[in-house]
């Protein structure tokens, strides 16, 4: 009887709160009913899929990537989401978007893997920030792919400059050395996770350090990627 009132007082609660705090989405403020994501269905409807499977031949810096997948062109709704994520501390939003790019791209499409890896932000930029938005996209994705995420394999030890108006070149050589680890990884397949992949170089100079310590496949995953990166689209 008492659990049965708790029950009904609960539900009565969430009601209420249901009426004046609305679900809304972190990207548009539109109200919608989806229980799983707080995306709505006008901004996933933005989002238009690349469809390309492995571009990874694409890729201005890909050495030592085996394999690269990008869910979505980077256009308008991609960029209002991954602001909000990186900046209007919407941690819960890289969990949504990991989920729906685990959704986009299936686990098949990439094979089995050991490990998701998110890629590192130096410790002084989380600082400011206040968490990896890499992060959160490799929980949400870990979700749906029921793989681990490890943080604790790759360290990003330098503070680099922007890399915005850097050039290919200049790219890999602003991040050469940033990132270390000491762990074997002796046969693993390794998936590196980011927010958005242009021209390659954070994520092949992670790849770089799992290979040289034994990793047998390195492959990476984003959510968006400039159209412009396909030039038969």
């Amino acid at each position: 009887m008492i659990f049965t009132l708790f029950k009904y007082i609960n539900a009565i609660k969430n009601l209420v709160l249901d009426l004046v705090y609305p679900n809304t989405c972190v990207g548009c403020a539109r109200i919608h009913e989806d229980n799983r994501t707080n995306i709505s269905k006008f901004c996933k409807d933005g989002m238009k899929p690349t469809k390309f499977g492995n571009w990874v031949l694409n890729v201005t810096n890909k050495n030592y990537l085996d394999d690269m997948r990008s869910a979505w062109f980077y256009n308008d709704f991609l960029q209002n989401l991954i602001h909000s994520l990186k900046y209007s501390e919407r941690a819960n939003l890289g969990f949504d978007l990991g989920v729906l790019l685990g959704e986009e791209i299936l686990i098949d499409e990439i094979g089995d893997i050991d490990m998701i890896i998110p890629v590192p932000l130096h410790w002084l930029k989380k600082r400011e920030r206040g968490y990896n938005q890499a992060f959160w996209l490799a929980k949400g994705l870990a979700s749906v792919y029921a793989a681990p995420v490890d943080t604790s394999i790759i360290k990003r030890t330098q503070y680099t400059v922007s890399q915005t108006k850097l050039g290919s070149t200049e790219r890999m050589a602003n991040l050469d050395g940033a990132f270390t680890t000491n762990k074997s990884l002796e046969n693993q397949h390794i998936l590196l996770v980011d927010d958005v992949l242009t021209i390659g170089s954070t994520i092949s100079n992670c790849a770089k350090v799992l290979r040289e310590n034994g990793a047998a496949r390195v492959s990476g995953i984003t959510c968006a990627t400039p159209r412009e990166n396909f030039s038969n689209d």
